[in-house]
């Protein structure tokens, strides 16, 4: 028989969950300020209640065993039901306890946290198995980073860590501890800022992992690490080789190692808000006959701010952005070897791509309404299109290059992919993938006569003879531009100045008449 009844209760303090008795009229229920509390005899006129008070932050699960619940601070509790000050605690799970089940035989106790994982505990507490795939979290804020020796995504996982998860198999298949911090949870009245991963990069061979924490803090000076990480082949670990405080003086927003497998030759660069570009390679430490990371060098625009940078495949170059101009530079000397700026699109630089395989030598570039080609060897703009680009993508296996764009009208999200091969007369090809756009059908032109002479025959023709009318044609003393494109073709700083080569390049381009008998 089911009663139904309900109970009006005049307090400040709201529920968050509640659980059942499955065979006693009792009643558990949390509330915003932590407590847990006891009703029995609910349908009865002698109610009774007992409040049991640990957690400062809202209680997000409660259940029956003697009894036990979960908040905020990443804790488990598990009280005697019949004595309030007896509990015993879980402390420091990885994340936020979202619901608590305990087995029949109040053996094992089930515990699912809101990072995507179950945790078994038996009955003293202890923890026996853990049940995990991928760490789900609010955002990635360090992007997603491909590891060729693993063939995993690297991201970033519970707090302070990074997780290495396998797409192919579905599976998480370790985790590294980058902060090497227990997490701080929140207060009721204030928001403690934990120290978070902004940043990660891998070396092409996979041996090398940097990363950036940051603590973000309002009242005090932000606290920024650079760390790199060497991989030990006997261990199967990441181990700590380099810790740097400060690498910056503002937020690091782009790093990147140089695809070099040799480690000697191995370099680091990280761009930060600064307006501040460094440079880091591996030095030799005498004493403990190993390796260490320092900084090479430097540079800034002073007023501009930097763009993350990129390198080729074989990272002899590094391209990065000042504002509107693009510079390229030797990564090895830390040298400037060109300045790039169109004087028709002056947009600050957003994103830098190099192409890949036999395009390595073009480099585009993207702004916030225009993308752009550049030619390395020329020094000179191949084309641009008015695009909105929100991220710029290059594959490293073939010579396609994606951009995702954010158009104006809602939330739709296009991808283009542009091809760098020249194919007959079109410079580039263009594929659009989008959900809003409505397919079209498939038309065809038939012959009216369904005849076999008539499907032979043509809808429309066309006649190429010419008149025999006399013309009088203009040709041009160099018809085949070779002069000019000796000009244009010609590296900038190995030309002559230009008041000695410009009486030729005119005279080349003077168009002169006919002369008529």
């Amino acid at each position: 028989m089911l009663v139904s009844e309900m109970h009006h209760i005049h307090s400040s303090r709201t529920f968050t969950c509640i659980a059942c008795h499955p065979s006693e009229e009792v009643v558990l229920t949390g509330d915003s300020t932590g407590r847990v509390v006891v009703w029995q005899n609910i349908f009865s006129r002698e109610k009774s209640q007992s409040v049991f008070h640990w957690h400062t932050l809202p209680v997000r699960t409660v259940s029956f065993s003697t009894s036990g619940d979960g908040g905020g601070e990443c804790v488990l509790v598990k009280w005697q039901f019949d004595n309030v000050n007896d509990k015993k605690f879980v402390p420091r799970i990885a994340a936020e306890l979202e619901h608590v089940s305990v087995a029949k035989n109040n053996v094992y106790v089930a515990v699912a946290t809101s990072d995507n994982t179950v945790r078994i505990f038996d009955s003293q507490l202890y923890q026996i198995a853990l049940i995990q795939h991928l760490v789900l979290g609010k955002q990635y804020s360090s992007g997603i980073v491909y590891d060729p020796r693993t063939r995993a995504l690297i991201m970033n996982g519970n707090q302070g860590q990074v997780q290495f998860y396998s797409p192919s198999d579905m599976s998480l298949l370790y985790s590294v501890d980058i902060v090497g911090q227990n997490k701080i949870t929140n207060e009721r009245d204030a928001t403690i800022q934990n120290t978070e991963i902004m940043r990660v990069a891998l070396s092409k061979n996979g041996h090398w992992l940097a990363t950036v924490e940051e603590r973000k803090d309002e009242k005090y000076q932000n606290e920024i690490r650079l760390k790199f990480w060497k991989f030990d082949n006997e261990k199967q670990i990441f181990e700590l080789n380099t810790s740097i405080e400060y690498p910056h003086e503002h937020s690091v927003n782009s790093m990147l190692f140089q695809p070099a497998n040799k480690s000697p030759e191995l370099r680091c660069v990280t761009v930060a808000n600064d307006k501040k570009f460094k440079i880091w390679q591996l030095d030799e430490v005498t004493r403990k006959k190993d390796v260490a990371w320092k900084c090479l060098a430097s540079d800034s625009s002073g007023t501009s701010r930097v763009v993350p940078c990129l390198s080729p495949a074989d990272g002899s170059l590094m391209a990065t952005g000042f504002g509107q101009i693009l510079t390229v530079w030797t990564p090895d000397t830390c040298h400037l070897k060109c300045s790039l700026i169109h004087p028709l699109y002056k947009e600050k630089v957003k994103h830098v791509q190099f192409g890949y395989s036999n395009q390595c030598h073009l480099l585009v570039s993207a702004s916030a309404n225009q993308l752009s080609v550049w030619n390395l060897l020329t020094l000179c703009m191949v084309w641009t299109v008015p695009v909105r680009v929100a991220l710029l993508v290059a594959d490293p296996l073939s010579t396609n290059v994606a951009v995702m764009t954010q158009q104006k009208e809602g939330s739709v999200v296009k991808c283009y992919i542009w091809y760098f091969e020249n194919f007959c007369s079109m410079l580039t090809e263009l594929y659009c993938v989008s959900g809003s756009e409505n397919p079209t059908d498939a038309t065809s032109e038939l012959p009216e006569d369904g005849s076999s002479f008539s499907i032979m025959t043509p809808n429309h023709k066309t006649s190429l003879a010419q008149s025999a009318t006399p013309r009088r044609h203009m040709y041009e003393k160099d018809a085949g531009h070779v002069t000019l494109k000796k000009y244009l073709d010609a590296p900038i700083h190995t030309m002559a100045p230009v008041r000695y080569t410009c009486y030729g390049l005119l005279k080349s381009l003077t168009v002169q008449k006919d002369s008529v008998s």
